[in-house]
This record gives C-alpha cells, sequence and structure tokens, in this order.
C-alpha cells in the first residue's frame, strides 16, 4: 500500500513539473495529442494518470502551430532557472559607477542651462507669433508725443495699452511654471492689500516717509523685469546674431563668485540687464516726470507683464472671485 502511494506521488510530482514547464504561445493555442486537438486551458486534464503512470499522449503534447515537442523547448522552467543563475554572476561582477557630489551637481546645472535655452527659444517663437501687439503698444506710445489731450485719445490710450498689456501677458511663454492662484488665495487677497495699506498709513502717521524706499524697490524690480523681457524680444530684433552661443567672457573671479560652468555670461541677458538699469537711472534723473513719461511706462509696462506670467489664475471662478473682491477694496 505504501508503495503504491508512493509511486502515485511521484507520478504526480512529474505530471506537475511537466504542466510547469509547458509554455503556450498565445491564448488561442492548443495542444494536439496523437487522437484529438484540446484546448490549452485542459492541458491539465490531458496530462492524466492512468492505473499509476503518466500517458503516452501527454508525454506528445505539442502545439498545434507545428512548434517543437516539451523535450526540446529551449523557455521550459529549468533552463529559465539556469539562466537565471548563471546570469546573476555576470551582473555581480559589473562595477555600479556611483555619482559623486560635485558631479551631480554639475549636472544639474547643466540639465538647467538647457532647461532656459528651451524657454527662451519658446518666448522667442511667442513674440514673433505676436509681433502686431507688441508693434502696437510701442505706437500707443507715440500718442502722448502728438500733444493731444483729448479726452478719447485718452481713453484709447490707456484702454488699449492696459487690454494689450493683458493679451500678451496671458499668451506669453515662460520658463519656470507659473503659481497658481487657488480659491481661498483670491478671497484672501483683498484683506491682504488693506492690511498693507493700513499700514503704510500707520507709518506716514507717525513720521516715516518710506516713499523713497518704495521707489528704489519698484525701480530695481523694474530694472529686472526689463531685462527679463527683453530677452525674446531682443532675440526677434537681431535674428542673425545667434544669442544662443553669444557670451561675453569675465575674469576667473567673477566666475568663482556667481558660481558659472564656464567664465562667461550670455550677451541677450548683459544688455538687456544694462537697459534695465539705464531706465532706472533716468527714471532718478532730476528731471519733470512729464519728460520721462517712456521710461515710467517701460518699468510699469515690464513689472505688468513679468506679474502677468509668474501668476496663474487657472479657473474663470478665480478670476472673477479675485477681481470682486478688488472691487470691493478700491471702493473702500
Amino acid at each position: 500500500m505504501k508503495m503504491m502511494l508512493r509511486r502515485q506521488a511521484l507520478v504526480l510530482c512529474a505530471a506537475a513539473i511537466g504542466a510547469v514547464s509547458f509554455t503556450p504561445v498565445n491564448a488561442f493555442a492548443t495542444v494536439t495529442s496523437r487522437h484529438r486537438t484540446i484546448p490549452i486551458h485542459h492541458r491539465q486534464q490531458h496530462y492524466g494518470v492512468e492505473s499509476g503512470r503518466i500517458t503516452r499522449n501527454s508525454m506528445e503534447l505539442r502545439m498545434s502551430d507545428g512548434g517543437s515537442t516539451k523535450g526540446e523547448e529551449s523557455n521550459n522552467f529549468f533552463t529559465s532557472l539556469l539562466n537565471s543563475v548563471t546570469q546573476s554572476g555576470v551582473s555581480d561582477e559589473q562595477i555600479e559607477q556611483i555619482e559623486s557630489e560635485e558631479e551631480k551637481q554639475k549636472r544639474l546645472r547643466l540639465e538647467r542651462l538647457e532647461e532656459i535655452e528651451n524657454g527662451e527659444l519658446r518666448r522667442q517663437q511667442r513674440v514673433a507669433e505676436d509681433k502686431f501687439g507688441y508693434l502696437f503698444l510701442f505706437a500707443l506710445q507715440l500718442l502722448p508725443l502728438l500733444g493731444n489731450s483729448d479726452r478719447i485719445v485718452s481713453i484709447i490710450y490707456f484702454f488699449g495699452v492696459a487690454v494689450t498689456t493683458v493679451y500678451l501677458g496671458g499668451r506669453q511663454e515662460v520658463i519656470d511654471k507659473a503659481e497658481r492662484i487657488s480659491r481661498d488665495n483670491a478671497l484672501y487677497a483683498p484683506i491682504g492689500a488693506s492690511i498693507a495699506i493700513g499700514g503704510l498709513y500707520l507709518l506716514l502717521k507717525v513720521g516715516i516717509d518710506i516713499t523713497t524706499f518704495y521707489t528704489i524697490m519698484v525701480t530695481l524690480f523694474g530694472a529686472l523685469a526689463i531685462s527679463d523681457i527683453g530677452v525674446p524680444i531682443l532675440r526677434n530684433l537681431f535674428p542673425n546674431i545667434d544669442f544662443a552661443n553669444a557670451e561675453v567672457p569675465v575674469s576667473e573671479g567673477l566666475a568663482e563668485k556667481l558660481d558659472l560652468d564656464k567664465p562667461a555670461l550670455p550677451l541677450d541677458g548683459l544688455l538687456t540687464l544694462g537697459l534695465g538699469v539705464l531706465c532706472t537711472l533716468v527714471y532718478w534723473a532730476p528731471a519733470a516726470m512729464e519728460q520721462k513719461f517712456l521710461i515710467s511706462n517701460a518699468i510699469a509696462w515690464a513689472l505688468g507683464m513679468v506679474s502677468l506670467g509668474a501668476i496663474s489664475l487657472g479657473s474663470f471662478q478665480t478670476g472673477a472671485i479675485l477681481l470682486a473682491g478688488l472691487f470691493c477694496y478700491d471702493i473702500f
């Protein structure tokens, strides 16, 4: 009795191993026996045990597409196991190079520079697409020079500048993702603005005049805004210059202080930064504001464009809440 049970157990183990090692080609493959064709999902039944032995048909199973027999299959369980064992030794011998911190920082800087250049190309292309809008803005700046102070001309000027700036600012390409304004931010924006202007009023009441400090900060940010907005405009004004590769060499000491990979600065960034600094110096020149209104408008326009590119309303509902809150803030 024990011998019979042991023999049946061995037979069952052999049948199980054969079932595991048998690999179907696809879901519709069939197993062909000597007498009949059996669907693949019934192949375990064909591995029958008759009178304590494996049938001959179960040892001659083949794929219906004329594939090789089980003994000829190379992708069986034991072959895969042997291959995994032999390949594990090869993978262990491979030496994995670990990136150092300095190499990582250098790689990240190079990736950042590539990202910035790709962003500048997108901005240049968008300015080229909206060139008529920028030309219209420039033409509007010439209206005050005509000396006509008619109310209709003033309405055309301010309405045209405001609408065109919002249109161009909403369409402009940015390098970094804009900050999204949520519904809560829109609700609390008028409150924050009221607190800020209330604080300024209290400072003036106690005799602290921050007008000069405010003007300095605005003009400094205006110079940076002109430097940023001016890059794609400059590239479109001089398309024959390869600003992507044009650089200005600097000293090794300055390059080390600025943490530059090589002692050079981009030409377009330096030119627009110089233009922004020049506008700031002209703004602070001892002259009447009527004589330098173009500089004041350029600084204000650049700040508006940068602000529109730095934030994103996300939805019409958020924009409506923000405008309604600012309307109440203006009345208050």
